[in-house]
C-alpha cells in the first residue's frame, strides 16, 4: 500500500484557472485546503498548485478529471467534532448536514480514490465556501468574526458570465445533441450562479440586522429598572458589503461584445484587454463599491462607518 507521508495526485493535463472542484462519485464539492485534505488523511502542502488548477479545468468530456487518493487518517474511525454534531443536524439543519456527510465521505479505513472535475458545475461563483465559513461556528470567516478579528467584512463577487448570441430560436429543426448536451450543464450553472450570489446577500444582510436588533433590545434592557434583565449575548460588531460584478453592469455595446466572448483556453491580445479594462469600469458604476470607498476614506475607527444607512456604508 502506498505511503501517506504525501499526496498522491494524478495529473490530467493543461488548466486556465483555479477553482473549486466536484466530486464525481459524491456529487460533492472538494477545496483544496488542508481541512479538506485532513479527512484524505494527507497533506495539502505537498501538492503543486497546477493540481488544483488542473481540476477546475476538468470540464466533462474535455480535460480528464483529476484523481486524488484518500489513506486511512485521523477521522477515518471517529468523525471530527464538529462534524458528529452537524450528522445529527439533518432534520434542524440541512446545509450543515450537507456539509458534514460530504467532508466524511473524504474519509476511508483503507485507500480510495476521489476523482474530480470542474467546480464551476455546480458553483461556478465560487462563493459558497465562503458562505459556508460565514455560518458555521468553525468556519474560519465565523471565527475571526468571533474573535474581534474582522470588522468589515467585504465579499467581491466576479460573474464572468458569458451569453453568446444564440440561434437556436432561429430554425424549426430541433437542435441536435452536442446543443442539448451543451445547454443541460450551462444552464443550471447559471441558474445555480444566482442563488449564489442571492445567498451571499441574504446572510450578510441578516446577519447586521440581527446585530442591530440584539443592540437595541439589551439598551431597552438595561434602562429598565431593578431587578435589571440580564442583557441578550451581543454578536459581533461587524459591517458587510457585497459587491457583484459582472459584464450585465456595462452599457451596450460593450456589454453586448464581451458577453458574447466564448468559454475558451484562447483569447486574443484584444479580448483580453478589453476584458482587463472592464474591471476599473464596472466598480467605478458599483454603488455598492463607491458607498464602501467613501466609508473606508472617511470612518475613524474600521467599521464605525460615516453615516450612511445604505449597503456597504
Amino acid at each position: 500500500m502506498p505511503t501517506r507521508s504525501r499526496t498522491e495526485v494524478a495529473h490530467p493535463g493543461a488548466a486556465v484557472k483555479p477553482c473549486r472542484t466536484w466530486t464525481i462519485s459524491g456529487s460533492a464539492p472538494f477545496e483544496f485546503t488542508q481541512d479538506n485534505f485532513e479527512f484524505l488523511g494527507s497533506d495539502l502542502g505537498s501538492v503543486p498548485i497546477s493540481r488544483a488548477v488542473a481540476a477546475s479545468s476538468a470540464f466533462p468530456v474535455l480535460p480528464s478529471p483529476l484523481t486524488v487518493w484518500s489513506y486511512p487518517g485521523p477521522y477515518s474511525e471517529q468523525p471530527r467534532s464538529d462534524v458528529a454534531e452537524a450528522l445529527k443536524d439533518r432534520e434542524t439543519n440541512l446545509f450543515r448536514y450537507r456539509w458534514a456527510t460530504n467532508l466524511q465521505e473524504l474519509t476511508t479505513r483503507d485507500q480510495k480514490y476521489i476523482h474530480l472535475l470542474d467546480g464551476g458545475l455546480a458553483d461556478n461563483i465560487g462563493a459558497r465556501p465562503i458562505i459556508n465559513a460565514f455560518l458555521r461556528e468553525s468556519g474560519f470567516v465565523r471565527r475571526r468574526m468571533n474573535n474581534g478579528q474582522i470588522r468589515r467584512f467585504v465579499v467581491l463577487l466576479v460573474n464572468a458570465k458569458t451569453s453568446p448570441a444564440e440561434h437556436l430560436t432561429q430554425s424549426p429543426q430541433g437542435p441536435g445533441i452536442l446543443s442539448v448536451g451543451l445547454a443541460s450543464a450551462t444552464t443550471p450553472m447559471d441558474n445555480f450562479s444566482t442563488d449564489t450570489v442571492e445567498l451571499m446577500l441574504r446572510i450578510v444582510t441578516d446577519d447586521e440586522k440581527a446585530q442591530q436588533s440584539i443592540a437595541g433590545c439589551n439598551a431597552k434592557l438595561a434602562a429598565c429598572v431593578q431587578p435589571q434583565p440580564r442583557p441578550l449575548p451581543a454578536l459581533p460588531g461587524v459591517r458587510g458589503c457585497v459587491v457583484e460584478l459582472s459584464f450585465e453592469g456595462l452599457e451596450p455595446p460593450e456589454r453586448d461584445e464581451l458577453l458574447g466572448y466564448p468559454t475558451s483556453f484562447s483569447l486574443t491580445r484584444a479580448q483580453l484587454g478589453k476584458l482587463i479594462a472592464a474591471g476599473p469600469k464596472l466598480l467605478a458604476r458599483s454603488d455598492d463599491f463607491q458607498r464602501l470607498l467613501r466609508a473606508l476614506r472617511g470612518e475613524s475607527v474600521i467599521g464605525r462607518g460615516i453615516g450612511e444607512d445604505d449597503r456597504c456604508s
